[in-house]
């Protein structure tokens, strides 16, 4: 039942149908509008982690596994030269037209038994061994990944694990509760690299730790093609970036201030002093934000009830109940970070899929010979082209291999 082709394309159907509906889904293009209520209970604010598409997901690698199996059982068979019932039988010819048309045909061996490209015979085997580690590693990924962002200026550090740190997690039903254990330093952040073969691009040298294991330390360079792994999890060059200011606060310590555009000259941040009081920092430069020559002369104002205050550089402001100071200005850059557990079986999925269909390229046969009453009847399987055989075989009926000499004296009387 299981290996029935008409549940294979039922399953097909539908899992095409579900994908190109959920795939219009408003709230899957943009982070606006948030998914309504009824779609978070469906599951299809995560519609490719929804039951019904891991049942049809689970439907289709049971279907695939019994024709597999299936089919290693046939081809094993084939390979040991047993011919199914519905092999192509041709009787009533000699051992010469046999052996000419087989031949011609690429069948090659000694005795009874000949084969025709005896290694593609497992060719479609491959295939479907390829598509079931496919299928896994969907399934592994789907369960198992990890993924955020999160934000980071130079000379800043962060620890991934931290509460408020990662930004937008995405994780899977069996992924861990929290983000990597990692700590990572921004040592050098260029907004404007032009890499060769991309538009002008980012590039940051990051500093990876184990708090856990100190001696497992890396130090490198990304860009938006290229990640750095620690463990398990690989950072990645994200897209968006800013200005922040260094925050030095007695009752704080040492934090960095992530700024967000405001206008093509202006950025800013709102947050809380520990007093509980509402505080804006703003940075306004003289050319644009943006501009890769260069913002020209920047300024520091911070806004308290209304009143805008132009800092000094290292001059103290009331923060709280103390004071604080603005001690440098940097970029920030955003990054991400993923676990994929399932990405290696992806490939050798893909791989193993690929090497299926090249095998098929070759057209595979099995020929078995038996001694019939002086005639030599042969049973023929093909992966392709029996029917042409067939044709060839009816279409040049043998010759005798001694054909009679015709009587000279008749020659001569005619």
């Amino acid at each position: 039942m299981f290996r029935s082709p008409r549940l294979a394309l039922f399953t097909l159907c539908l899992t095409m149908l579900y994908t190109a509906v959920v795939c219009w889904l408003p709230w899957l293009a943009s982070a606006t509008p948030a998914p309504p209520a009824w779609a978070v209970r469906l599951g299809l604010d995560h519609p490719f982690r929804s039951l019904p598409f891991l049942a049809a997901c689970l439907l289709l690698f049971v279907n695939t596994l019994a024709c597999t199996c299936d089919r290693f059982s046939r081809t094993l068979r084939l390979w040991r030269g047993e011919l199914p019932p519905f092999a192509m039988a041709l009787a009533g010819a000699g051992d010469r037209k046999t052996g000419s048309l087989l031949s011609a045909y690429g069948f090659r061996g000694h005795g009874a038994l000949l084969f025709k490209n005896r290694f593609a015979l497992w060719g479609g085997f491959v295939l479907h061994v390829g598509i079931l580690a496919i299928i896994l590693s969907v399934a592994l990924q789907q369960a198992f990944f990890d993924g955020g962002a999160f934000e980071i200026a130079e000379r800043e550090v962060v620890s991934l694990d931290r509460p408020g740190v990662v930004m937008g997690r995405d994780a899977g039903y069996f992924a861990r509760k929290t983000p990597p254990r990692i700590e990572v330093a921004l040592d050098l952040f260029d907004a404007n690299l032009h890499q060769p073969g991309y538009a002008p691009d980012r590039r940051s040298r990051l500093v990876v730790a184990d708090p856990d294991h100190p001696e497992r330390r890396l130090t490198g360079t990304i860009d938006r093609a290229r990640g750095l792994a620690m463990g398990d999890a690989t950072i990645y060059q994200a897209i968006p970036s800013g200005f922040a200011l260094t925050l030095e606060a007695p009752q704080l310590g040492t934090r960095s201030i992530h700024l967000r555009g405001k206008g093509d000259r202006t950025a800013f941040a709102d947050l809380t002093d520990p007093a509980g009081e509402p505080v804006r920092f703003l940075l306004d430069a003289e050319h644009s934000l943006s501009d890769p020559k260069g913002t020209g002369r920047l300024a520091v104002r911070v806004e308290r009830r209304g009143v805008s205050r132009t800092l000094l550089p290292g001059e103290s402001f009331q923060f709280g109940p103390g004071e604080a100071r603005i001690t440098g200005i940097a970029r920030w850059g955003g990054f991400t970070y993923a676990r994929t557990p399932g990405i290696g079986l992806v490939f050798a999925g893909f791989a193993l899929a690929l090497a299926g269909c090249f095998l098929m390229i070759f057209p595979a046969g099995v020929a078995r010979l038996a001694e019939n009453a002086g005639a030599t009847e042969t049973r023929i399987y093909l992966t392709r082209g029996a029917d042409l055989l067939r044709m060839e075989w009816n279409d040049h009926p043998e010759q005798p291999e001694n054909p009679a000499q015709p009587d000279s004296d008749s020659q001569e009387i005619a």
